[in-house]
């Protein structure tokens, strides 16, 4: 997929990290399907923008979520899952029919979901993946932008095996690296940590290995590193006579 108009790959063959910077660079709109032994789950962008993913499986669910930040408690849950499992109704309005959520905290709950679902993708290791031109399947799930670097950083850091950013990470060992003056817009939604890194960055220029001179985890240092690069926010050149920081 090494443009929205090649719409096929195979997940052993390009990771969904590599998939979701591509259409973020080139500030795609439309649906990544991605196929599994399941089903199709779906990743939504709009200008390059993610909008969050429709999973083949259920994950994430709302009244999980809903227990978890302490808006309903177990037994409302299993009130309202009763209730669920004799109606057609969805959970959702079902909770709102019982008073037990209102519309604000449900569409609140509702995107982070979407936004969970999308980042749980870069996890995915085998699969098709599909890019559909334009917006489609918007009717099943609640669309919820999320800051480029922050999905692409997120989903790496928390999802993504290694394989994703060594070959990166092994080319930063004999280079200079600094920032480009684009880093610092795609890193405004980024937590303070990592904002700092970014500083460092931006005054100093670092050879060899990074992780000694940052205050983050190698996981998180790489996947930040990763996410900078794809999104041309980093800049890499020759290490000669580049003094260590």
């Amino acid at each position: 997929m090494d443009a929205p108009n090649q719409t096929v790959a195979e997940l052993h063959e390009r990771s969904f990290a590599t998939v979701v910077a591509e259409l973020i660079r080139t500030h795609a709109t439309g649906a990544v399907e991605v196929h599994d032994m399941i089903g199709t789950n779906r990743a939504f962008f709009r200008s390059g923008v993610p909008q969050g993913a429709k999973l083949s499986r259920l994950k994430n669910p709302i009244g999980r979520l809903l227990v978890e930040d302490g808006t309903l408690t177990e037994a409302q849950l299993d009130q309202a899952l009763e209730i669920h499992s004799k109606t057609d109704k969805l959970l959702g309005q079902v909770l709102l029919d019982q008073r037990l959520v209102d519309a604000e905290t449900l569409k609140r709950t509702m995107e982070a979901q979407s936004r969970l679902n999308f980042l749980a993708l870069f996890a995915l290791r085998e699969g098709q993946v599909e890019f559909l031109d334009g917006l489609v399947h918007l009717t099943d799930f609640t669309p919820a932008p999320m800051p480029p670097l922050v999905a692409l950083y997120t989903g790496v850091r928390d999802h993504a095996g290694d394989e994703v950013t060594w070959p990166l990470l092994a080319t930063l060992a004999f280079a200079a690296v600094t920032v480009s003056p684009l880093a610092k817009a795609l890193t405004a939604e980024l937590p303070a940590v990592e904002q700092m890194v970014v500083r460092l960055l931006e005054t100093q220029r670092f050879t060899g290995d990074l992780a000694r001179s940052v205050p983050l985890p190698p996981k998180a240092l790489g996947a930040l590193l990763y996410a900078l690069h794809e999104l041309g926010g980093l800049l890499v050149g020759p290490a000669i006579n580049v003094p260590r920081a």
